[in-house]
């Protein structure tokens, strides 16, 4: 009997919060932005060259999505290697203020790198090569703001190794914005 109770009290607590979303929020959105990445084996610097993230608002606090990004990484130090990165994850972000326009978020995702790396170094001493395509499976971990439809994240990508065993790896600083979302306008009568 108590499980049951605790089941209809944690049912009734989450439908409270989807309706509140679904009065106060418009419940889908899509976020675009850009930004730099930094590898963390090879001190590479890169750029994101793009960031699609449609999302929808389960419950106030929570934002469902699918992020594709696509980025070039080029090697500066050691390695010499660069990857292109292609990004599919499922996404969720966990929102703490609700009272402004101004709202933090922590989010996370799993999903699929596509990395492809090539560089200078030639085949290995170990018959192993640099050059080539690898699909990992990894995950994502993000803190940031949203403001007015204005979007800033960091993150950190965990993406496994390439096809030469480096670490592709990365932390991203993204800009962007959002269309949809945000706060619904109340009609005044």
């Amino acid at each position: 009997m108590k499980k049951l109770s605790l089941l209809v009290i944690t049912s009734l607590l989450f439908l409270q919060q989807y309706v509140k979303a679904q009065t106060e929020y418009q419940p889908f959105r899509v976020d675009v932005s850009s930004g730099f990445n930094f590898a963390l084996v090879d001190q590479g610097v890169g750029i994101g060259y793009i960031i699609i993230e449609p999302k929808y608002s389960v419950i106030r606090s929570l934002n469902v999505g699918i992020k594709f990004e696509g980025n070039l990484i080029e090697g500066k130090k050691k390695y010499s290697i660069n990857h292109l990165m292609n990004s599919y994850l499922a996404t969720a972000d966990y929102y703490f203020r609700h009272s402004s326009d101004l709202r933090y978020f922590v989010g996370a995702g799993l999903g699929i790198y596509h990395i492809d790396a090539s560089s200078d170094l030639g085949p290995q001493p170990d018959n192993t090569t640099t050059n080539g395509i690898k699909n990992n499976f990894g995950a994502m971990l993000r803190v940031g703001f949203d403001n007015n439809h204005f979007r800033i994240a960091l993150a950190y990508n965990y993406a496994g190794k390439d096809v030469a065993r480096y670490d592709a790896s990365y932390l991203s600083f993204s800009l962007g914005g959002y269309f949809g979302g945000g706060k619904k306008k109340i009609s005044k009568q």
